[in-house]
């Protein structure tokens, strides 16, 4: 399935990056772990038992001597932004809030939501068929969802040093257009909120509401 493919994914690319077999085996293990625990936690709150590592809750950090270590982190997907599903506004306010400018953050939104839809009607500031090939680009839009987070190095005119600031902050798993508010993580809610204070030209967000997931984004199905 999906879920799968995409940690076989992550597990090479992490493999990649160090040019050592010994970090995709510590990074399976990190998974195989993270998925152990999760099963004792089920088992731990059906007791009234505190659970080893919360979801959402703070890195964990697993040694094998010799051998390295392995940081664990697990976060409920329904609290991240989904490529898939989230609308141009919600995407264009977290690359606002990762440090695009709104007109570039408005651009890559409409660039994934091209890339993804099913039709080869070009948005505003999007890509369609025509513009991957006057870039000369071997491949054009999916026109289908995407399987992988990895799959954003693929939307024609995507900053690729964005891409991988957002990476820990999107989902191509959960369930809804919007973000659950109670399994966001704070940083990913700060970053939003002030994205979209940045789209909306503010100069500053109203005091006391820094720190929240705007409204309009909490579980919202519009599809852009």
């Amino acid at each position: 399935n999906s879920f799968t493919a995409s940690t076989r994914s992550h597990l090479r690319l992490t493999a990649s990056l160090v040019g050592n077999a010994q970090a995709e085996a510590l990074a399976d293990a990190g998974v195989n772990l993270a998925m152990l625990t999760l099963s004792e936690n089920s088992q731990a709150v059906v007791a009234g038992q505190a659970g080893r590592i919360a979801v959402g809750g703070m890195a964990y950090t697993c040694a094998i001597e010799g051998h390295g270590s392995v940081r664990i982190v697990v976060q409920d997907e329904g609290g991240l932004v989904n490529i898939n599903r989230a609308g141009t506004r919600l995407l264009a306010a977290l690359f606002a809030g990762l440090g695009a400018s709104p007109e570039a953050a408005s651009r890559y939104a409409d660039a994934i939501a091209d890339y993804r839809d099913l039709d080869d009607d070009r948005r505003p500031n999007g890509a369609e068929k025509a513009e991957y090939e006057a870039a000369g680009r071997p491949s054009w839009p999916k026109n289908s969802s995407f399987d992988l987070n990895e799959e954003l190095d693929q939307v024609l005119g995507f900053d690729r040093a964005l891409a991988a600031a957002a990476r820990p902050y999107i989902s191509v798993h959960s369930s809804t257009a919007g973000v659950d508010p109670l399994s966001v993580p704070a940083d990913l809610a700060r970053i939003i909120a002030r994205g979209a204070a940045a789209l909306d030209g503010a100069a500053s967000l109203k005091s006391g509401f820094e720190h929240e997931l705007p409204a309009e984004f909490a579980g919202a199905f519009d599809l852009g």
